[in-house]
Order: structure tokens, then sequence, then C-alpha cells
């Protein structure tokens, strides 16, 4: 049972284990989204914890005995790769470099192919193995038309807010940017998208 003043937020982060009476559910009710492993008689092992939130879960591999998911740990911006065993006594991050990853598994929980991408370079994929070491890389995407082109990029900042809070932003400046001249801006809140 998993009860709230407010809500449940119940997502699709469920993972039976296949050998044992056991499974993995995602829930918030430490105030963040964090793991916990069951088994069929309701005894709980909370498998992560701390002031962070797993975003979902990506693969449960019993027989290595690890738990792959995404979190917001170290960037609110960014979505890495970590991992846990399943007695909670250890967390690793698998990604290094800012950007988004999305991992998709072999059928033995082996290899993985590995996108990434961040707001400079397009789509990357490569073959690593579960522990998110480069096997090979399997498409690069390396656009050179993009050279060709002088383009504004993104640059992520960091706005402290009149009561002290510090909250994620980005900026596009225009090409040749002269911070003494004024410029238009288009500006979008929070929940304006």
């Amino acid at each position: 049972t998993d009860r709230d003043p407010a809500w449940v937020d119940i997502g699709k982060d469920l993972r039976f284990y296949e050998e044992k009476n056991r499974f993995v559910w995602t829930s918030e009710k430490s105030g963040y989204r964090h793991a916990y492993l069951y088994d069929y008689k309701g005894k709980e092992v909370q498998l992560t914890s701390g002031n962070w939130e797993i975003s979902s879960l990506i693969e449960l591999d019993e027989k290595s005995g690890w738990l792959y998911f995404y979190a917001k740990k170290d960037s609110f911006i960014d979505q890495h790769v970590y991992r846990v065993k399943l007695d909670g006594s250890k967390v690793e991050k698998l990604s290094k470099q800012p950007g988004w990853y999305d991992w998709q598994f072999s059928p033995d929980h082996q290899l993985v192919i590995e996108t990434h991408s961040d707001a400079r370079t397009p789509q990357s994929m490569t073959l690593k193995n579960a522990s998110g070491e480069k096997i090979r890389m399997l498409e690069e995407n390396k656009l050179k038309a993009m050279q060709d082109y002088a383009m504004p990029h993104t640059e992520f900042i960091k706005i402290e807010t009149s009561d002290g809070i510090s909250i994620d932003a980005y900026m596009i400046k225009p090409l040749n940017f002269d911070p003494t001249k004024k410029y238009p801006v288009i500006g979008y809140g929070y929940g304006n998208s």
C-alpha cells in the first residue's frame, strides 16, 4: 500500500523478478521518487534515497544484482544513467558527459546501445557493456554541414531568485553578441510551454 495526503503518482516503474517473488517499484513517499524492493509479503527495502529523484526505471538485472534507472541526481537539466545494487548498498553514475541519455539493453543485460545528445550535438549511438564502458561507436553522427553555418548556441545558466533559490535557465544570444548593446528579448516562463 502506498499512501499520500494529496495523491499517489503511479507510473510505469514496476519491475518483477523472474526467479523470486519480488518486485521493484518507485514511490514518492519520502518526498522524492525513489526505488523500493518488495517481497510478496510486503517486506520493503529502500534502494535509493536522498534529495534527488528517479525519473524512470530502465532495467532490472536480477542475475547480476543491479537496477538501472534515469535520475536527476547531479543535474536537473540532463538525463543521466545510474544503477543501484539490489540490496541498496551502492549507487553508481554510468553516464559521463552532460546531455540526454537513452539506454536499450540486450536481452541478456550484458550489452547496451546508448543514445546521447546535448544542446550542441546531434544524437550519437555507442555500444557499451552494462557498466557503461565503451565497446565501439556505432554512429558518431558528426554533421560536416553544421560547420558551414554560424549558429547561436544555447547557454545554460543559473539564476538566483529574490528569496535565494537557484533555478536553471537557458539563454540563446545573437551571433556577435555585444553586451554594451540592447536587444529584444523573448522570455518563456515555467508552465508556458
